[in-house]
């Protein structure tokens, strides 16, 4: 708050792009497909080192990481400390929510308020859960809606 951008010690331009780690790259690239609409650009899953694909979601930057050797007898902690998830705004959530219910994807039937925004939490193939949102009033972003 307050220190200039000469101040910052590694001043970020934006956010670059948003890794996540999975066990079947072709299954979870055509998860992130059908549901949020990932556009492929770089696929290297065939690198005998490091297996990933990019893609676009609405327009940021995602790379599915493929890990070999999962550590799976590790229960997920819900409130760990590092990054929390991954929020993806949509126009209609009441709509997008109605076609994942009905193909089995979410199990709930509405979206949730959260401080006065539309919310959706939802699971990819290994367990890893992302949010849809939706803002009020053609809001396109958090701090429109939650600034002081």
């Amino acid at each position: 708050m307050g220190s200039t951008r000469k101040d910052v010690l590694a001043p970020a331009i934006s956010l670059s792009h948003i890794a996540v780690n999975v066990s079947d790259l072709a299954r979870s690239r055509d998860f992130y497909r059908e549901v949020l609409g990932f556009e492929v650009f770089l696929d290297k899953s065939a690198d005998t080192k490091l297996p990933r694909i990019f893609g676009h979601i609405g327009g940021m930057a995602v790379e599915l990481l493929l890990v070999r050797e999962p550590v799976v007898d590790v229960p997920p902690r819900p409130r760990q400390l590092g990054l929390a998830g991954m929020v993806f705004r949509v126009e209609d959530l009441d709509a997008a929510c109605a076609k994942l219910f009905a193909l089995g994807i979410v199990k709930v039937e509405r979206p949730r308020m959260f401080e006065g925004a539309k919310v959706l939490y939802v699971a990819d193939p290994d367990g890893s859960f992302f949010e849809l949102i939706e803002f009020p009033g053609g809001a396109t972003g958090p701090a429109e809606i939650w600034s002081d």
